[in-house]
């Protein structure tokens, strides 16, 4: 199985709400022509080693909760990872990550005394004609994975 694939991005419950969740968000942008795009959040905590813990990245999916329009959905994702779905065109989408990553790196964050500083990168892929859910996450993985910094992946329109 290909590294970019939605089994991949999380794990087995986080890849079936996220393909859940998008097929839904895909059929809902098409059926009332609205902009959709999906984000890819990667947290880092420098100075450890491995990803984050599941239970932080659960946290961070709680706090960004609050901090995007109820009609956005986040969805924690394994090894630090957070799916964002917004009914948004990519320069909205990347204003609601770059506040998203702000707020998180900003977050004050302790584990066993220590305090934790937070780094949040992001990529994001927007929906284009003839693309489906599998297209879309294969698009904001490969952003993300590159290794760029806010980097956008758009879909052909």
């Amino acid at each position: 199985m290909e590294s970019n694939t939605p089994q991949e991005v999380g794990g087995e419950g986080a890849s079936r709400s996220l393909e859940v969740r998008l097929g839904e968000e895909v059929e809902r942008s098409r059926r009332h022509g609205l902009p959709l795009a999906l984000v890819f959040l990667r947290i880092e905590v420098p100075g450890t080693a491995g990803p984050v813990p599941d239970a932080l990245t659960e946290a961070l999916a709680l706090l960004s909760r609050a901090v995007v329009r109820d009609s956005d959905t986040v969805l924690p994702l394994d090894g630090g990872r957070l799916a964002l779905l917004a009914s948004a065109s990519p320069e909205g989408a990347a204003e609601t990550a770059r506040t998203v990553a702000r707020e998180l790196e900003a977050f004050q964050f302790t584990c066993g005394g220590r305090e934790l500083d937070l780094r949040v990168r992001f990529a994001l892929a927007s929906l284009g004609d003839g693309m489906g859910p599998g297209e879309l996450v294969r698009a904001a993985a490969e952003a993300l994975e590159c290794g760029c910094a806010e980097r956008t992946a758009l879909g052909t329109s």
